[in-house]
């Protein structure tokens, strides 16, 4: 899923309680349940890639993918957060940051391929991510899903 949705789904989480840990700890692991939803978001054919190729084939379509998600989620957070009915509270900040860690951690598994616990959470990730059984879905249907998936969201805080 774009981290737009993922941003989403960690204000809907810190909407919902007042600790910090606990939006934090929900939000990450709604990251791996979101992700487990077919959907389509720009997966790159990676089988028997080393990190080093995908980077050096891909480099360009990870950046266009990742400023575009960067892009909607700005305008996602803008429109919830600036709603009366909903205020920045450090468990919506922490949701939100917890939503979107899997991902980040994914970026520094790109960036430092020699740090062994950064690739086993990046092979975890990746097993949960792209599943080829859940991603035989096309661009289109992949894309209503997370359009969808993102209404869903945003119906509870609206």
């Amino acid at each position: 899923m774009y981290l737009s949705i993922h941003a989403t789904a960690g204000v809907l989480i810190g909407s919902y309680t007042n600790s910090s840990l606990i939006a934090f700890v929900v939000g990450f692991f709604s990251h791996f349940l979101l992700d487990m939803v077919p959907h389509r978001d720009g997966q790159l054919p990676i089988e028997d890639l080393s990190i080093k190729q995908i980077r050096r084939r891909y480099f360009d379509k990870i950046v266009a993918i990742v400023y575009l998600d960067l892009c909607v989620s700005t305008v996602v957070a803008g429109a919830l957060l600036t709603n009366n009915l909903h205020f920045i509270t450090p468990s919506i900040l922490w949701g939100i940051i917890g939503s979107i860690a899997p991902d980040v951690l994914q970026i520094f598994a790109f960036m430092f391929p020699k740090i062994k616990p950064l690739q086993r959470f990046q092979k975890l990730h990746n097993t949960l991510h792209y599943n080829p059984k859940r991603q035989k879905i096309s661009l289109v249907a992949g894309h209503l899903t997370q359009l969808l998936t993102l209404l869903t969201l945003i119906r509870p805080l609206v």
